[in-house]
């Protein structure tokens, strides 16, 4: 019986900790809040859904996800935030390679952010399916 409720107590204990130690999930308005900082600092240009065209091409795009897309010629990179600013984000090559430093940053002094959260944030470039075909214009009625 003793060594029963032992077990039960030490196995407690460790869910405790566990748990304790896991990394929290955020909320897509707490990613959006932490992004929206690092993309502001980096350079990103916010756009606001201020117009009743904007905020239904915003509620289209994928959110909260850096994407790159030819505009001009010139690689454009963007950030929809239905959630919090209700904006796009825009940048180019240098805000982003900025943005990326700023990331790198991050994780490395709080070890809890968890490494999902900054998807197609970190690698040198975005894979395939983060690129907009040219011809389709995700600015929409964001154009600039």
């Amino acid at each position: 019986m003793y060594a029963r409720v032992v077990a039960v107590v030490m196995l407690a204990g460790v869910v405790g900790v566990l748990t304790g130690c896991a990394p929290r999930r955020l909320t897509p308005a707490q990613r959006a809040e932490i992004m929206d900082s690092k993309l502001a600092a980096s350079g990103f240009r916010p756009i606001p859904a201020d117009t009743p065209e904007k905020v239904a091409h915003l509620e289209q795009l994928p959110p909260l996800s850096l994407k790159k897309t030819l505009k001009d010629g010139q690689v454009q990179y963007w950030f929809a935030d239905p959630y919090l600013c209700k904006c796009m984000y825009v940048g180019d090559a240098q805000a982003r390679r900025d943005l990326k430093n700023l990331v790198a940053a991050d994780r490395i002094s709080d070890s809890t952010i968890r490494s999902e959260e900054y998807t197609g944030m970190m690698a040198d470039d975005l894979s395939p399916e983060d690129e907009m075909d040219p011809l389709t214009d995700p600015f929409g009625p964001f154009a600039f």
